[in-house]
């Protein structure tokens, strides 16, 4: 209906119909109609009172689908329902398990850089937001038809490991290669400890650093042990989480790329030396502090193996866009590290986009405040801990509801990193996330599980009819208000899932599944589908809702329980 409305204006406006889709807007008072069209936007170019081009365009508009009525400065669109209804249905009965996909991206390359975390660190809370918001970029992205290559830019690399080096340097290489991740991290805290009560320690572990970026034997023992028991570890909970990645190359990789990525930027021009430093000046973009290369005593940067990674990811992949979803605090350097590609006038520096987000906030019970996810001794809350928890939670919920319930395991799970994950990606990227496992885990409300339980609802009503749904004789049961609400808002999916990857925005989603499932709760507790002698119609509602939720659900990464 969209389409065919912008296709229209398009040939009485000067305007393209991909200009005209992006104007059109769904009125609040669904007595307006479907879609309204804004001529505020036209005054200038048509020289009159936006009332009166709304007048004469809708004179001028005419569709069997739907029909025109201009209201004040707009247009409204009314739709025809019998159409719509049947238009929508057919399109989803052709293909039940496609609808809501696309081949808009094919041909297209995406590739994601997300989660990222540090070697010899375990996987902390806070590192949820990179990995589901940038997986469900991923998801969204494929349900759109694009090849998408997902990276896990592992930090593998820099003097963090110069501690760890030195911590087990008199070690052999059996012990070495017996070595479990907790005695890692306890020396490397250990040794960090050390060294703010012993400045020859950090020396030492310099020393050490130099050792592991010269190739000597035991230091490239030990570092190879920890990437090795650190990517186990953390595939382990990426696997609860149902994330996975196409690439684990790390800052490693790029340190033989670093000299030749260095005489790239010399060799366009635009590097200066400062204090001794090399450096990018990048006034010229507005940007006040420049981008740091290379330091006075020979060392790279951040910036050194991101532009590194660029140019070989696009040299691999070719991409038509990459996204780098990060926290919100390193947009200064993305804006630098942006800006030089562009000044080396590389092909691909303006499909450089970062995905920024805010901040995960944790409840604390003892102070009563929200704090950035550490427990009162200063220790970072792990991941691994709140999805163990949520599953508690979600099976003490299970043993008190419904005890007989099967595979309670496999569903408490379900439920519970359901119920974190959703928590994250209901809010825009950018603004701050406050958790707590009382508001997560609720089947009530703005929640994971209710939209969970909304699925299962659904698809328990179909299993329940136990035939074959198909296209029915006649529509009349399906375009009263609420079953009509209900269909026009599943026939959004494809558009919703479109709009979510070109905004990069996963809440997009979610609000649709939350929409979606408060509609066909209010229709559920007034209708009763099963018993209806419209039954063979009626069934097709929670039939596109089940597979709708379960569709938008999984482009944000959270699985659906068969039953609740």
């Amino acid at each position: 209906m969209k389409v065919e409305i912008a296709t229209q204006l398009a040939s009485l406006i000067e305007m393209s119909i991909d200009d005209v889709v992006k104007l059109i807007e769904v009125p609040k008072n669904t007595e307006h109609g479907e879609l309204a069209f804004p001529c505020f936007v036209l005054s200038k170019i048509l020289k009159k009172n936006p009332v009166q081009i709304a007048k004469d365009l809708s004179d001028k508009i005419s569709a069997n689908n739907f029909i025109t009525v201009p209201v004040g400065p707009y247009i409204n669109f009314k739709a025809n329902r019998q159409v719509l209804v049947k238009d929508v249905i057919s399109e989803f009965l052709a293909d039940t398990d496609k609808f809501g996909s696309s081949d808009f991206g094919q041909g297209k390359t995406i590739v994601v850089d997300f989660s990222s975390p540090n070697i010899a660190k375990p996987l902390a809370f806070h590192h949820i937001r990179s990995t589901m918001i940038g997986n469900s970029l991923v998801k969204m992205h494929r349900n759109a038809g694009y090849n998408v290559v997902g990276i896990n830019h592992l930090g593998d690399w820099g003097t963090q490991f110069g501690y760890i080096i030195a911590a087990f340097k008199d070690c052999d290489e059996e012990q070495i290669n017996n070595l479990n991740l907790k005695e890692i991290i306890d020396a490397y805290v250990g040794m960090n400890k050390a060294a703010k009560e012993d400045s020859s320690v950090e020396d030492m572990a310099r020393s050490c650093f130099l050792d592991l970026e010269s190739g000597h034997n035991k230091a490239r023992l030990i570092w190879q042990k920890c990437r090795d028991l650190s990517l186990a570890e953390f595939e382990r909970v990426y696997r609860r989480l149902g994330v996975s990645f196409d690439s684990n190359i790390g800052e490693a990789f790029f340190e033989d790329k670093l000299e030749n990525l260095i005489k790239q930027v010399e060799n366009a021009g635009i590097t200066n030396i400062s204090d001794g430093a090399l450096i990018v000046d990048l006034e010229d973009y507005g940007i006040t502090t420049p981008c740091l290369l290379r330091k006075s005593d020979g060392a790279t940067l951040y910036a050194t193996r991101d532009l590194a990674a660029a140019c070989y990811r696009y040299e691999t992949y070719k991409f038509d866009k990459a996204f780098y979803v990060t926290d919100s605090g390193q947009s200064l350097h993305f804006k630098q590290f942006f800006s030089v590609l562009d000044k080396m006038q590389l092909p691909f520096a303006k499909n450089m986009y970062h995905a920024p987000f805010g901040v995960l906030l944790v409840w604390d019970e003892t102070t009563k405040e929200w704090t950035k996810g550490r427990t009162r001794s200063g220790q970072i809350v792990l991941l691994e801990d709140i999805l163990d928890e949520a599953t508690k939670r979600a099976m003490d919920i299970i043993q008190d509801k419904r005890p007989d319930l099967a595979n309670k395991s496999q569903v408490a799970e379900q439920i519970g990193i359901g119920a974190v994950v959703f928590n994250d990606l209901k809010h825009r990227r950018i603004k701050d996330v406050k958790f707590s496992f009382e508001d997560a885990i609720n089947f009530e409300g703005e929640t994971g599980p209710y939209l969970q339980y909304s699925a299962a609802r659904a698809a328990s009503v179909v299993r329940k009819y136990g035939k074959e749904i198909k296209l029915p004789e006649n529509f009349n049961a399906l375009i009263s208000d609420s079953s009509f609400e209900i269909i026009k808002k599943v026939s959004t999916l494809p558009e919703v899932s479109l709009r979510a990857c070109s905004e990069g925005e996963p809440y997009i989603i979610a609000n649709f599944c939350l929409e979606l499932a408060a509609l066909f709760n209010s229709f559920y507790a007034k209708v009763h589908i099963l018993d209806n002698v419209d039954v063979d119609s009626l069934i097709l509602i929670p039939e596109m809702v089940s597979k709708a939720l379960s569709k938008g659900l999984s482009m944000l990464g959270v699985a659906v329980p068969e039953q609740m």
